[in-house]
């Protein structure tokens, strides 16, 4: 009834996508329970330690707004980067070492990253997605070339059900004059080494839809696994992708 409840909910709340949950391999119970409930059924791999199991999705609206985005709950989606490592050469790479620097979302840089974010994606809704980007178990960094903000990573801590976390990369992008430097790589890795000093961070996760097919193959380079979104998710066909940070 509880379930039944908050699908009821979603239904009648015009903005709620659709519902997810992840399911431990021994709780086959409650994974039967969201079969019943005509939820999706999505195997994690083995590699995920103790995190074996399933997730579940079901969809509650067909129709989205036309936008870029990783994931329509979690925010706007400027992952088509067109990034190619193909188009690298070794004065780019030295350049973009000498060059780049990471840094921390501060209060006086907070705005910088909301106009960056609408530069690069003027149809994202800046507000509602950055309001809590300055939390501290939040992870944000401004990708800086010669002293210019051109990128930027968001990720929000989310809690599993042992008391552990998960990190969500919620939206990613780089000014396009400045795309095929890898700095959108720098940035994934950047947030990979954070997770992995991070002793509570079980694995990092994100959506990349279909058409964002550049985006995917970055998350491949840097050993995400991928899990592909069968076809009845509407404009959410796509794939997760995860890393164990073990």
């Amino acid at each position: 009834m509880l379930i039944k409840h908050i699908i009821q909910f979603a239904q009648e709340t015009e903005d709620i996508e659709f519902l997810k949950t992840f399911v431990k391999d021994e709780w086959e119970a409650a994974a039967r329970l969201f079969e019943r409930l005509e939820f999706d059924r999505f195997p994690f791999p083995e590699q995920f330690g103790d995190y074996t199991g399933s997730l579940f999705c079901k969809t509650i609206v067909a129709e989205v707004a036309e936008e870029t985005r990783i994931e329509e709950t979690q925010g706007v989606q400027p992952l088509d980067l067109m990034f190619d490592v193909k188009s690298f050469d070794v004065e780019k790479l030295d350049a973009l070492n000498h060059s780049l620097v990471i840094e921390d979302v501060t209060q006086d840089t907070v705005e910088t990253l909301k106009e960056l974010n609408i530069e690069i994606s003027p149809v994202s809704n800046t507000d509602e997605f950055f309001k809590d980007v300055l939390k501290t178990s939040n992870f944000a960094r401004l990708a800086l070339f010669d002293g210019i903000p051109v990128g930027f990573i968001f990720a929000e801590k989310k809690f599993n059900s042992d008391g552990s976390s998960h990190l969500f990369i919620g939206i990613m992008g780089v000014k396009a004059e400045k795309q095929r430097h890898g700095i959108a790589g720098m940035l994934i890795k950047h947030i990979i080494q954070f997770a992995q000093e991070t002793e509570d961070i079980k694995f990092l996760k994100t959506f990349v839809k279909d058409e964002c097919e550049a985006a995917a193959r970055l998350f491949e380079r840097c050993e995400f696994d991928r899990f592909p979104f069968p076809e009845q998710f509407g404009d959410y066909t796509g794939s997760f992708f995860c890393k164990s940070t073990q």
